[in-house]
């Protein structure tokens, strides 16, 4: 997998995410997303690909995020994400 440095948050599905840029672009806080990480080791509702640690640094999965928020909301606009 690739970094994504992008304004489009989804522009590669394949790519990852920094936390404080998903918060910029979603509107979570960034301490909400950490503890989905911490969360997601003993929860069955976060899904347990959705990070991924690399050189000590947390990374979210976008496709992962875009199929798990569309699976709780499938209502959600995307295109406000673009």
């Amino acid at each position: 997998m690739e970094v994504v440095q992008t304004d489009s948050l989804f522009e590669n599905l394949r790519g990852l995410i920094r936390p404080e840029d998903l918060s910029r672009k979603t509107g979570f806080a960034v301490k909400t997303i950490y503890n989905w990480n911490y969360e997601s080791k003993a929860s069955d509702d976060i899904p347990r690909d959705l990070f991924v640690n690399f050189r000590g640094k947390l990374f979210i999965r976008a496709d992962v995020f875009k199929g798990w928020v569309s699976a709780k909301n499938p209502a959600i606009n995307w295109e406000i994400f673009d």
